[in-house]
C-alpha cells in the first residue's frame, strides 16, 4: 500500500554539526533495511547565490558560514523506486518533511524516527517571527488607546453639578470655598500619577511594536549552527545574558533604594 506523509514544523530550529550527522545516521539506518549502501543528497543554498549538492553530510560542516556566505537552506533528500523523501531546513520558512513510499510501514517508521528526533533535539525556538505579527501590531495599539481613554473617563476628577457650583460661588463662606479647592486639588493629585504611568507604558508599548524586526535579530528563530555562526551566535547569547542580568540587578537595586528612602523619610 502506497503512503504519502507531509508535515510542516512550526518551531524554529538550531541545526548543529551533531544534528546533521545524527539525522544522516537515522535516515540511512532506516533506508538500509531495504536498500543497503545508499547515500543521501544534501543540497545547500547560500546567501551569495551559490547552490550545490553533495552526498556527504560532513561536507556541510566545512562551510565557512560567515556573513558573506551564510547558509540559507539545507535540503536532505533521497529517492529510489521504493521510497522518496525530502527534509528541508529554511531560515525563512518552516521546516518541512515529505515522504512517499510504496510500503506504508517504511513511510511511517521513517517519518516517526525523523519527527521524534527533530522535536526533541533540533526544534527549540518560537513558532513565529516578531515582524510577522501584522494583526497584533494594528489591534494592540488600538486597544491600548481605548484603554487609556476609558481610564481617563472613569477616573477623571468629578465635577460639581451646576446648581451646587453656583451656590458655592454665591456663598459668603470662605472656608467652604477653600475646602472645595483643597479637596479638588487632592483628587487631581491622586489621578495624575496613574495617568502619567499609563501614558509611559503606552509610549513604551508603541516603541516596542516598531522594533519587531530588531527583536528577530536579537532572538533569531532559525540557526545553522556550523562554521562561524557558532561563534557569532554564542556571542549574541552572551550579550543577551549580560543585558538581562544588568536589568535585573538595576531593578533590585532600585527597589532596595526605594525601601531605604521610604524608611528614612516616613
Amino acid at each position: 500500500m502506497k503512503a504519502y506523509l507531509k508535515k510542516s514544523f512550526k518551531k524554529g530550529f538550531l541545526l548543529s554539526e551533531e544534528n546533521i550527522i545524527k539525522l544522516e545516521d537515522i535516515i540511512l539506518k532506516r533506508i538500509s533495511e531495504k536498500k543497503p549502501d545508499k547515500k543521501l543528497t544534501f543540497k545547500v543554498f547560500r546567501e551569495d547565490a551559490l547552490v550545490y549538492e553533495t552526498a556527504a553530510g560532513k561536507k556541510i560542516l566545512e562551510e565557512e558560514n560567515s556573513k558573506r556566505n551564510l547558509i540559507s537552506k539545507i535540503q536532505i533528500s533521497y529517492q529510489d523506486e521504493i521510497v522518496k523523501f525530502v527534509l528541508a531546513f529554511d531560515k525563512k520558512e518552516n521546516t518541512s518533511l515529505e515522504i512517499e513510499a510504496d510500503e506504508k510501514d517504511i513511510a511511517y517508521l521513517l517519518f516517526s524516527d525523523i519527527k521524534d528526533y527533530l522535536n526533541t533535539e533540533v526544534l527549540k525556538f518560537r513558532s513565529f517571527e516578531f515582524s510577522e505579527l501584522k494583526y497584533e501590531r494594528i489591534l494592540l495599539p488600538f486597544l491600548m488607546v481605548l484603554f487609556v481613554i476609558l481610564t481617563m473617563v472613569v477616573f477623571q476628577t468629578p465635577k460639581l453639578p451646576k446648581q451646587e457650583l453656583n451656590n458655592l460661588l454665591n456663598s459668603d463662606s470662605l472656608n467652604l470655598k477653600l475646602n472645595y479647592l483643597i479637596e479638588y486639588n487632592e483628587k487631581r493629585t491622586d489621578i495624575k500619577n496613574p495617568l502619567y504611568t499609563l501614558g509611559s507604558f503606552f509610549i513604551l508599548f508603541i516603541g516596542f511594536l516598531f522594533f519587531m524586526a530588531t527583536l528577530d535579530k536579537i532572538f533569531p528563530r532559525n540557526i545553522f549552527y556550523v562554521g562561524k555562526e557558532i561563534q557569532r551566535y554564542s556571542k549574541l547569547c552572551s550579550r543577551r545574558s549580560k543585558f538581562t542580568s544588568g536589568i535585573l540587578i538595576a531593578l533590585i537595586i532600585s527597589i532596595i533604594a526605594g525601601f531605604v528612602v521610604y524608611f528614612f523619610t516616613k
